[in-house]
């Protein structure tokens, strides 16, 4: 008994001399970590990054938010450790890495084409980049670190330099479209690859069988090639948000309507705009984005309603294609690709001549999105010379049917323009916004006795809602030659006069006819 005891007392100590000589065994937590800090991290307006490296090289960047992330350093921890961390180990060290984060300096970030040093940088996402300046373009090596990879991203063709107007044109026997929208269209292809202007959207019609889908996956290939070419609009602010800030461009396929909020939100993104919402599981900590993207949506029928948006968006019309015109799709896209690099070379061409051309662009009248107007002139010169002026004149077709599509879907635009050719002073009218509001409504159910010409549930609710729908429109109604004034009586009562462009005599000014008061 004694021996044992004094065996076990040597064991013990044999023990502790050996915990004593050995390491101190790390902590899940100090391994994630020193995992963790061997790459970059970067703090941007879109939140913060790190930037691993992929197998070929190329670094892909995962928001310290992003679920593949925690994926992705569990995978890692694995391969290195032999076992798998608990997820608040992954979730501890993603936290502690953020909070170190909030003290770096703030960096721009951009998915797929950046501007540097008066130079327009396109991430190819296979570890080389299109480098295009006014001497012309080069593709280089990937060095850039400013560079997001969306989710859905994937590597873009390598272009073919030379290509040229010639290279951009093999795209036509691709566009479904009338001579006129194919030339907009290959010139809006060209100005998309500006990110330092405000480029305007695409709104593409068309009738069952028009290949409207296909239009869509060929722009949306060309810009910014992504394994999901197209999705559905989101029905949220919220989701439309999140797939906003992932990718250059996007394609939405398929649209019957576009409601109010979605409209004003994508009129916003288009443009640019800050966007906030509250972070889960948060009392206040808000979480903010930059979004500024271009999109391309297709539908039937006219989907878009707004005066806002109708104003951001170019429209084109598929035509129908005829049975004995069809091929299958497995060689209409063989063939596309095949001609791929050419266009995007091309494209490249063009944007380096129209660099050159564009501080030389001089024009009086400018639409809206000016910058897209300018250096869409520039680029149509780049095209030939005097195809400035074309793009001129198409552009402004292009407005014209704008306002015709607003005109279509505001029932209050035909109500007013009906009213003031009914009105025994054809064409003019003067009183309170109150007296207008009942005298079009008097008027809208006398016109409806016999049938319903103008639907009374999208008739303004209250006077102070008409008043903000003839501002809304009131590029569409000036395009009608109705124009409105409000100014304040001799009482001191504000009043709105209406006069319209059918009242000018030969001289060119306003006939003015008795003016009709009110005691509103």
């Amino acid at each position: 008994m004694i021996m044992a005891k004094k065996k076990s007392t040597e064991t013990a100590e044999n023990a502790v001399v050996n915990q004593e000589n050995k390491e101190p065994k790390k902590k899940q937590e100090d391994i994630l970590l020193e995992m963790i800090q061997r790459y970059r991290i970067s703090h941007t307006k879109n939140g913060f990054f790190i930037h691993i490296p992929k197998t070929n090289g190329k670094l892909e960047a995962y928001n310290l938010n992003d679920n593949r992330l925690k994926i992705k350093l569990k995978s890692m921890f694995k391969d290195e450790v032999g076992e798998f961390p608990p997820d608040a180990v992954v979730q501890n060290c993603l936290q502690y890495t953020e909070s170190h984060a909030m003290e770096l300096p703030l960096e721009e970030v951009k998915y797929r084409i950046a501007s540097r040093d008066k130079s327009v940088i396109y991430d190819l996402q296979n570890g080389k980049c299109v480098v295009v300046n006014e001497k012309g373009w080069r593709i280089v090596d990937n060095a850039y670190p400013m560079f997001l990879k969306g989710a859905d991203e994937i590597e873009q063709v390598t272009p073919i330099h030379g290509s040229g107007k010639k290279g951009l044109d093999r795209i036509d026997r691709y566009l479904n479209l009338s001579p006129e929208e194919k030339f907009l269209l290959k010139v809006y292809l060209v100005t998309c690859f500006n990110p330092d202007i405000t480029f305007p959207s695409v709104s593409i019609n068309g009738t069952n069988g028009s290949g409207k889908s296909t239009l869509s996956r060929i722009i949306k290939k060309i810009i910014d090639p992504s394994s999901n070419e197209l999705e559905t609009l989101p029905d949220t602010i919220d989701d439309l948000r999140v797939r906003l800030n992932q990718d250059y461009y996007l394609a939405f396929d398929n649209l019957s309507s576009i409601s109010k909020k979605q409209s004003d939100f994508l009129c916003a993104a288009i443009t640019g705009v800050t966007s906030s919402n509250r972070m889960k599981y948060t009392d206040n900590t808000i979480n903010s984005v930059y979004i500024k993207r271009g999109m391309c949506l297709n539908g039937i029928s006219p989907f878009v309603q707004k005066a806002d948006l109708a104003e951001r968006v170019l429209f084109f019309t598929a035509k129908l294609i005829k049975d004995t015109s069809r091929i299958s799709d497995m060689t209409f896209w063989k063939d596309f690709s095949a001609d791929l690099p050419y266009i995007l070379g091309g494209i490249f061409d063009l944007y380096s001549k129209a660099m050159k051309i564009l501080p030389t662009v001089k024009l009086q009248k400018l639409q809206r999105l000016a910058d897209f107007h300018l250096f869409g002139y520039a680029v149509a010169e780049a095209m030939k010379t005097g195809l400035g002026k074309k793009f001129n004149e198409v552009l402004e077709d292009n407005k014209t049917r704008q306002m015709e599509i607003t005109c279509q879907n505001a029932m209050i635009i035909s109500l007013v323009e009906d009213f003031l050719k009914n009105e025994e002073d054809e064409g003019y009218w003067k009183g309170t916004m109150s007296l207008l509001y009942k005298s079009l409504k008097d008027f809208m159910s006398q016109q409806n006795m016999t049938e319903e010409i103008y639907n009374p549930r999208t008739y303004p609710k209250e006077a102070n809602h008409l008043s903000r729908a003839l501002h809304q429109y009131e590029a569409a109604f000036a395009s009608k030659g109705i124009h409105f004034q409000s100014k304040k009586n001799s009482k001191g009562n504000m009043e709105i006069e209406i006069t319209t462009d059918w009242l000018k005599d030969d001289i060119g000014t306003i006939k003015r006819v008795p003016i009709i008061t009110s005691k509103t």
